[in-house]
């Protein structure tokens, strides 16, 4: 290929390291060999992330060469946490697969890959993606130019500006989802979510796996509690990063709040198994068997959500009323007195422990923890009316009561 070439890429490079992730030894050996033929000197070659950022901590890495399949993080996600870093969001970025995935080439488009290398591979090959991101390097495209002024204009706050570099984006290249998506975020700033979700639209139209317009759909929906909108986006979201649990729970929860319990208890199961340590996932799991008179089911989702979040006051009151609900008054109001005491003024709790005392039976105490729900919460209606019915049932004889302490 000649000295030239080689030149290039030593020259770019300077004194900093080319890193490698790279599991499979055979692949291993042969990016090496290519590197050791282009005149690498600096080359340094790991088999995990983990292994990277040890050796990140005293080299100075001027380009990455990885592995989409790794077993502590993939490729995209070690890609996306080194854009997030100052020293690190702007260094070239080679990504590998064995698959040819078109959304996974869609998704490292996403957080600014600068290559995708698909296996098996020629040396041929690996040179043209080594110099291309070179060239991209050194003298980035007019587009990609004008995008970047773009979004840097818009991080500073002036929006005028950022919407002409944008809207003239558009005119080299008409459908670019990422200038869209940049008049979306314009119009989002400016209080318009009408106009927003209009440029999103146009952003899938062009790009129907830019998941960034997807991204924003969501959070536009979700301002605007629009639940079709939420599970329309979210479902999208999901089939593009299945591994993500932010859009399981999304889902999960929307579809709870529709009463759709197959598949809200559906995608609950899906965030346990892809975060098995998120508490949210079990309380929401234990809502839907609640809602199924499924109590013990219940139960046990709940507890397990404690283990993980103990002081979580509204799991701890669904567990005392899945108690109640299967005749467990005792049970029930202990529970209800362990999240009253992180929140001596939760009215919602003193109406539980008030009503789990008129089920048992202890009618002052039950009238008592209701005058005790409306002194904290003047117009709780349940409250009053359970105030009301009990004290036409009998007449006000209350025995002397613990105080509650006021915060």
């Amino acid at each position: 290929m000649g000295q030239q070439p080689y030149k290039k890429l030593t020259d770019f490079l300077g004194d900093r390291v080319v890193l490698v992730i790279e599991p499979t030894i055979n692949y291993r050996t042969s990016v090496k060999q290519f590197l050791t033929n282009l005149r690498v000197k600096n080359l340094k070659l790991v088999g995990s992330v983990a292994e990277a950022r040890r050796e990140m901590l005293t080299r100075k890495v001027g380009f990455f060469v990885v592995e989409w399949s790794l077993d502590d993080m993939n490729g995209l996600q070690f890609c996306r946490s080194l854009r997030k870093e100052a020293a690190y969001k702007d260094v070239p970025f080679l990504l590998m697969s064995v698959e040819n995935l078109r959304h996974d080439v869609i998704l490292a488009s996403e957080v600014r890959i600068d290559g995708y290398l698909l296996k098996p591979f020629s040396y041929e090959d690996f040179c043209s993606q080594i110099f291309n991101i070179i060239k991209q390097h050194q003298a980035p495209s007019q587009l990609n130019a004008l995008l970047e002024q773009a979004d840097a204009q818009l991080a500073a706050g002036d929006l005028a500006a950022a919407e002409a570099a944008y809207i003239e984006s558009l005119s080299l290249r008409e459908r670019s989802a990422r200038a869209f998506c940049g008049l979306a975020r314009i119009a989002r700033q400016r209080e318009d979510p009408d106009t927003a979700m209009k440029h999103l639209r146009e952003a899938t139209r062009s790009n129907p796996e830019y998941i960034e317009a997807y991204r924003m759909m969501l959070d536009i929906s979700e301002d605007r509690e629009d639940r079709t909108g939420i599970i329309q986006a979210a479902s999208v979201l999901h089939s593009l990063s299945p591994d993500n649990p932010r859009y399981t729970l999304v889902l999960a929860r929307t579809y709870l709040e529709l009463n759709q319990l197959e598949g809200s208890e559906r995608f609950f199961r899906k965030t346990v198994a892809l975060s098995p340590r998120l508490a949210e996932a079990y309380k929401g799991l234990g809502s839907v068997y609640m809602a199924q008179e499924e109590y013990e089911k219940a139960m046990k989702s709940f507890k397990k959500a404690l283990d993980l979040d103990a002081d979580d006051i509204s799991t701890l009151n669904s567990l005392g009323l899945a108690h109640v609900r299967m005749g467990q008054y005792k049970e029930g109001i202990d529970r209800y007195m362990v999240a009253l005491k992180l929140d001596p003024n939760d009215a919602r709790v003193l109406f539980n422990i008030a009503h789990a005392h008129e089920k048992k039976g202890d009618v002052e105490r039950a009238k008592w923890y209701y005058s005790q729900a409306l002194i904290r919460k003047p117009g709780f209606d349940k409250a009053a009316r359970g105030l009301e019915r009990l004290e036409k049932a009998q007449p006000d004889e209350t025995a002397p009561l613990p105080r509650l302490k006021s915060s």
